[in-house]
């Protein structure tokens, strides 16, 4: 059964092994944990029985600015809507908190990515050349400014 819910302590070793398997310059642990125990970051989990499969992390930066850090689903549970689940429940996060734009930073080579967040109304605003590094990359910036009611029904605990 899936399950979507607030990352507890527990989970965050298998969670940074899935940050590590998904990027090429992951967090390290340390930063795992400064994100965990900031009160203004939403940090979700999905899982299989209980077995972490994805994650997502979401902060707020202002009284109505998000910044969406990571989200990422290891590579055999993929193409089964778990990024979809994720990137729902947080724009609702999001929308909750009183956010009225979240903004993301992608690689321009992460076309599945792109993809995603373009399905959930970002729009590309500008580019950060060499952002990225392993390999050399610019970075596409989106935003997507969130709608009042747009997002009901998404909450973590539940798909």
């Amino acid at each position: 059964m899936i399950s979507v819910k607030s990352a507890s302590e527990e989970v965050l070793p298998r969670l940074l092994e899935i940050e590590r398997e998904v990027f090429t310059n992951p967090w390290t642990f340390e930063m795992f944990v400064v994100e965990f125990l900031n009160p203004n970051s939403f940090f979700t989990v999905i899982s299989e029985n209980n077995t972490p499969l994805g994650f997502c992390i979401l902060r707020r930066m202002t009284e109505d600015e998000g910044q969406l850090f990571n989200i990422a689903v290891t590579a055999p549970a993929r193409r089964q809507k778990l990024g979809d689940t994720l990137m729902r429940v947080a724009l609702r996060d999001a929308e909750d908190a009183g956010l009225m734009s979240v903004f993301l930073e992608v690689r321009e080579s992460s076309t599945g990515a792109i993809w995603l967040y373009k399905k959930h109304g970002f729009e590309q605003i500008g580019v950060r050349p060499g952002y990225y590094d392993k390999p050399d990359e610019d970075a596409i910036v989106m935003q997507k400014n969130i709608i009042p009611g747009a997002h009901r029904g998404c909450r973590a605990g539940g798909v």
